[in-house]
């Protein structure tokens, strides 16, 4: 068993059931390193009707880790990590996970990939707390983070309140960036996980983040 499962009570990994290109690129990557991950099916669509100044897919995007989270809620765990069906992950990945995992402070939530290049709104930035290690003030992407089962029901409430705007709706990975500096929230940096390039339902095109997410 890999150390992730014995760090977090549970793996999840969001893909839709046309995507079996990611699907098995993913499941390939977890047998290799004995990681036991559970699927979620992504939601397909927007399930809230019209959403201002937000993609269709995006809103797909949007309620697939709503209810992921909202599962999670139910089970009453410590942690939880979520992945996304295009992460690939680094090439000795356990060992330079330990390695990070074993300095970083308490957190709660813990961003294995992460765009930590875009400044908050504020005019915040990110810091660098020990070598390796970034203490987030706004990080996009929701390709591979952890969260404490404690801060879930919080994110939960901060989805909802997003859903409810009547002037715009945001992106997932944009809702948790707002609610960074309110967390403990960590990334490893570099990355430990990148998204491979290819076509993405959500942007609707082909898309390559290597340059933002490295």
């Amino acid at each position: 068993m890999n150390q992730l499962n014995q760090l977090f009570d549970c793996i999840h990994y969001i893909t839709l059931p046309k995507r079996t290109d990611r699907r098995e690129a993913l499941e390939k990557q977890l047998n290799s390193l004995h990681i036991k991950a559970e699927l979620w099916t992504a939601t397909y669509g927007n399930p809230w009707g019209y959403l201002p100044n937000m993609l269709v897919a995006e809103a797909g995007c949007l309620a697939s880790h709503y209810r992921l989270l909202q599962h999670l809620s139910t089970l009453h765990i410590k942690s939880a990590l979520v992945l996304e069906d295009d992460c690939v992950f680094c090439d000795r990945f356990d060992l330079l996970f330990y390695n990070f995992y074993s300095r970083i402070p308490d957190w709660e939530m813990m961003y294995l990939s992460v765009n930590a290049n875009e400044p908050h709104p504020t005019g915040k930035r990110n810091l660098k707390v020990k070598p390796g290690i970034l203490r987030l003030n706004y990080g996009l992407t929701t390709a591979a983070y952890g969260v404490r089962g404690s801060k879930i029901p919080e994110l939960i409430g901060k989805i909802e309140e997003n859903i409810r705007n009547e002037k715009r709706v945001k992106p997932i990975d944009v809702v948790y960036a707002e609610h960074h500096p309110n967390l403990k929230a960590y990334a490893a940096s570099p990355n430990l996980i990148t998204q491979a390039p290819g076509y993405s339902d959500v942007q609707g095109c082909w898309t390559d983040y290597s340059s933002m997410v490295k």
